[in-house]
């Protein structure tokens, strides 16, 4: 390479860099008015140009410093298209709402002058690539996003005065969906009397008003017509795990909802025992899956550490008069605290073994389930125990067995003598068995509460 040919790029670069500080001078020349509509014509090129100099970032900020700059810029930018691009950037948006003057305090309200600003210059909610609905339906739930309660107040009312031009169930009622998750309960009114459909998409405006605890909200969409089960049940869900019992009660006895396996499941686990019982006695169940809901309950408010849950559910599995005792929901609990080392309450449920005992209809009945119990621990309990190292627990399971462990194991010894030759071995196993459990004496069921409690 030649010298003349190394110094031609050179020589190249330094015109080019003369001519732009030359274009940057003669701009600076020209009055304020011209050099801002210059910089607002220039599109997102008027971010390079405040980056220059002073004297350009002084004219960026003074044609970025109302509404109607930034609705320009946005024009100049994309065209037909500014409305879509004022909420596709987040991080745009705010930094050209941050040259307003007091944007920052109140930036929906900043936004709502751009917004009107577009709308006057292109005629309406316009976008070249979406249907005036669409449109509409696309600004409204960025703004709902972004916390603009005036953009989404003055929407609403849009869509109120012009509704043969902008649908208000357009997306399947995501106008209603969303001005109900964002709280906006002014938004809501509006869009029912422009005859949004609160039913839409299985009542997804009322669930979702529900779930966000807009109870006032929801309150509104029900008597608008929602469905009290949307989404399967969701808004007594959230009733139940919100711990508002008087919006369940509501719920199940002006609107109808059903309570359901998952509804116990979520008072259980935030230790709502109000509701319990009410949820409980709703559940369309016969008794042997009524019962199985109940023990799924209870494992589960074991787990969570809750005793006062525990003890509801037990009252209330006697008061609902099932064919099973509420003993027989023990061994889940037991179960449930052990899994979830939930020292205290495992210990507090062993103890209560043989006092639940005493409360069944007969002895024998007692007996029965007590064997059966003491072959859950001894089966089930007592190896995770031992597998999760949980020594403490040990003892207290073995001592709820007592003679049961001897009525289960010797059951066992009889079932298998019947099932090998041998009557003999039967029939010992059967006398054992039968020795065990009649020798069962509720009388130690006080000493053992208190020893293992």
């Amino acid at each position: 390479m030649t010298a003349a040919s190394s110094a031609e790029p050179a020589a190249h670069g330094a015109s080019n860099g003369s001519s732009s500080s030359v274009s940057v001078s003669r701009l600076l020349d020209l009055p304020r008015h011209l050099q801002e509509e210059i910089l607002l014509r220039s599109g997102v090129g008027v971010f390079r140009a405040e980056a220059c100099c002073r004297g350009l970032r002084d004219a960026a900020c003074a044609a970025l410093a109302s509404p109607t700059g930034v609705a320009h810029l946005l024009l100049y930018a994309v065209g037909d298209e500014a409305l879509v691009a004022m909420y596709s950037s987040r991080s745009l948006l705010r930094s050209l709402l941050g040259y307003i003057p007091g944007a920052s305090a109140d930036e929906g309200a900043a936004a709502l002058a751009v917004l009107e600003e577009l709308e006057w210059q292109l005629g309406g909610i316009y976008s070249a690539s979406r249907p005036p609905s669409e449109c509409l339906a696309f600004v409204f739930g960025c703004a709902a996003a972004a916390g603009h309660a005036p953009v989404l107040k003055y929407l609403a009312s849009v869509v109120r005065s012009e509704p043969e031009v902008y649908d208000p169930d357009a997306s399947n009622g995501v106008l209603l969906r969303w001005a109900a998750q964002a709280g906006h309960e002014n938004a809501v009114v509006q869009l029912l009397v422009a005859g949004a459909d609160p039913r839409a998409a299985d009542g997804a405006a009322f669930a979702v008003a529900a779930v966000h605890g807009h109870w006032g909200i929801a309150r509104r969409l029900l008597a608008a017509g929602a469905p009290a089960d949307a989404w399967g049940g969701e808004a007594l869900s959230a009733a139940v795990a919100q711990g508002r019992h008087e919006c369940a009660s509501e719920l199940l006895v002006d609107h109808g909802a059903e309570a359901s396996l998952r509804t116990l499941l979520l008072a259980a686990q935030h230790g709502r025992t109000g509701l319990l019982r009410r949820l409980a006695m709703e559940l369309p169940l016969p008794d042997w899956r009524a019962y199985l809901a109940l023990g799924k309950a209870a494992g589960v408010a074991a787990m969570c550490g809750q005793a006062e849950t525990l003890d509801e559910i037990y009252s209330t599995a006697e008061s609902l008069g099932l064919d099973v005792p509420a003993v027989a929901l023990l061994p889940t609990s037991l179960l449930g605290a052990l899994m979830a080392d939930q020292r205290e309450l495992l210990l507090r449920q062993a103890g209560s073994v043989h006092g639940m005992l005493l409360r069944t209809p007969t002895r024998t009945a007692g007996g029965v389930y007590h064997c059966l119990i003491s072959a859950f621990i001894l089966l089930r309990a007592l190896p995770v125990a031992l597998l999760r190292r949980r020594w403490y627990a040990v003892r207290p399971l073995l001592g709820a067995c007592q003679r049961g462990a001897l009525a289960a194991a010797a059951a066992g010894a009889a079932w298998m003598g019947w099932r090998r030759p041998g009557g003999l071995a039967a029939l010992g196993g059967a006398v054992a068995a039968v020795a065990g459990w009649s020798c069962w004496d509720g009388r130690h069921a006080g000493s053992m509460a208190v020893e293992y409690r």
